[in-house]
C-alpha cells in the first residue's frame, strides 16, 4: 500500500514548471542583488518553535539519544525490532551519534536549543575560520527497513527529520554569522520539516532507481555508507568549492534541488535564487513569464559545463512536458538566471520514457 500511495502522489509532480508557477512574479519584482544578504539572513524567531513533521508509521523512529543499552531493551520488549537494529544504518548511527555528542559544547556555545543536534560541520576551503554547520532541532532519528524506493535515494536508510537549519559560523569565536531554515519544497500542508540522511548508498558502488544524489563515506554494493551532505563543490562556475546542494526526491524522475554557498563579498551564507523566464512552446500566445525560486527541478543534481546548466528533462512519459533548461550564474546579481522552454509535442529526438534522467548538453 505504501508504494502504491507513493506512486499516485508522484504522478502529480510531473511538470517542470508547476512549482515555479506557484511563485510566479512580475519581472520588475525580481530580488535585486543588493538584497541577497538580507533575504538569507533569516531569524528563527519568525518561525513557531514546533516542528510540523508528521512522523509516519512506515519507518521506525527513535529518540536521537538512542544507545546500545536502549536498543537491547527494545529487542527484549519487541523482538521484531531486532531486524532494524541489525541493519547497517544502526551501526552508522552509533558513529554519527558520537560526533554529534562531541559537538554538543559547540551547540551550546552557539546558543542553539538543548534539542538541537549539529549533524555535520564543514570548513570552507580557503577560509579556515569559516564553516558551515547542518543542524536539526526538535527532530527524530528514522530508520528505513524496506529496499530503496525512488524517494529514499535522498533520505537513505537512516535519517534525521525535523526543523533543519544551515548556519555559517565563526569558528574561532564560536559565533553564528547567519542561519537559513531549510523548508521542504514539495509536501503539501507540511511546513518547516526536512529530512537529512546519515546513512545512504554510496553512488560509487551502487545504483538505485531515481539516481543517488548525496555522497557517502564507505559502503559497498551491499552496505550503505555514511552520508556526506555538506559536500562542498563548485556549482556556480567560479572555480571555488564553496557550495553544496540539498535534494528532495518525490518520484522516480521528480527531484527538486536547492543550493547553498558562501558569499565572500558579504561574508554570509546564501541560499541561491534561480530566476527563470519560462515559455510554453505549445501556447498560441507563446508569451514567457518569469519565476523566482530557491528550488528548481533537477538542476543542482548536475555540474555546470563551461559555466552553463544546459540540459533537458522529459516528463511526458508521465503526462508532463519535455523541458529545455539553459541557465547560468550571474556574478553581477549573485544568482542563477536563464530560461526553460517546455512542450508536450512528440516530434523530437529524445522520445518518451516512464523513467528518464537529466540529459546534459
Amino acid at each position: 500500500m505504501r508504494n502504491i500511495a507513493l506512486i499516485l502522489f508522484c504522478l502529480t509532480l510531473l511538470s517542470c514548471h508547476t512549482k515555479q508557477k506557484e511563485n510566479s512574479v512580475p519581472i520588475d519584482s525580481v530580488i535585486p542583488a543588493d538584497s541577497a544578504k538580507a533575504v538569507n539572513n533569516v531569524v528563527d524567531e519568525e518561525i513557531p518553535d514546533i516542528t510540523y513533521c508528521k512522523f509516519d508509521n512506515w519507518h521506525l523512529y527513535f529518540d536521537s539519544v538512542l544507545d546500545v543499552k536502549t536498543a537491547k531493551q527494545l529487542i527484549k520488549d519487541e523482538p521484531f525490532m531486532e531486524y532494524y537494529l541489525q541493519n547497517e544504518s544502526f551501526y552508522v548511527f552509533q558513529k554519527v551519534k558520537r560526533d554529534i555528542l562531541a559537538r554538543k559544547p559547540l551547540a551550546k556555545k552557539l546558543g542553539l536549543s538543548s534539542q538541537a543536534l549539529i549533524v555535520e560541520q564543514q570548513t570552507i576551503q580557503g577560509y579556515p575560520n569559516r564553516a558551515f554547520i547542518l543542524w536539526v532541532d526538535s527532530g527524530r532519528v528514522g530508520f528505513e527497513s524496506e529496499p530503496y524506493s525512488c524517494p529514499s535515494v535522498t533520505t537513505g536508510t537512516g535519517f534525521f527529520q525535523g526543523r533543519v537549519r544551515v548556519s555559517l559560523i565563526d569558528v574561532k569565536n564560536q559565533k553564528i554569522i547567519n542561519t537559513i531554515p531549510v523548508h521542504g519544497s514539495s509536501w503539501v500542508n507540511v511546513r518547516d520539516c526536512f529530512t537529512i540522511p546519515f546513512c545512504i548508498a554510496n553512488p560509487k558502488y551502487k545504483f538505485e532507481l531515481g539516481q543517488l544524489k548525496y555522497h557517502a563515506i564507505g559502503g559497498d554494493s551491499i552496505k550503505d555508507g555514511r552520508a556526506t551532505v555538506l559536500y562542498l563543490d563548485d556549482y556556480n562556475g567560479d572555480g571555488k568549492k564553496h557550495e553544496f546542494a540539498l535534494y528532495e526526491q518525490m518520484g522516480c524522475i521528480s527531484c527538486l534541488s536547492t543550493l547553498f554557498g558562501y558569499y565572500e563579498k558579504a561574508d554570509s551564507l546564501i541560499n541561491y535564487t534561480v530566476v527563470l523566464e519560462e515559455t510554453d512552446l505549445d501556447s498560441a500566445q507563446n508569451k514567457p513569464y518569469t519565476t523566482v525560486s530557491n528550488w528548481v527541478s533537477q538542476m543542482f543534481t548536475l555540474k555546470p559545463k563551461k559555466g552553463m546548466y544546459n540540459f533537458s528533462m522529459d516528463y511526458r512519459g508521465r503526462g508532463g512536458e519535455l523541458c529545455y533548461y539553459n541557465v547560468a550564474f550571474s556574478k553581477e546579481n549573485n544568482r542563477f538566471e536563464g530560461t526553460v522552454k517546455f512542450t508536450t509535442q512528440e516530434n523530437d529526438t529524445l522520445g518518451m520514457s516512464w523513467i528518464t534522467y537529466p540529459e546534459q548538453r
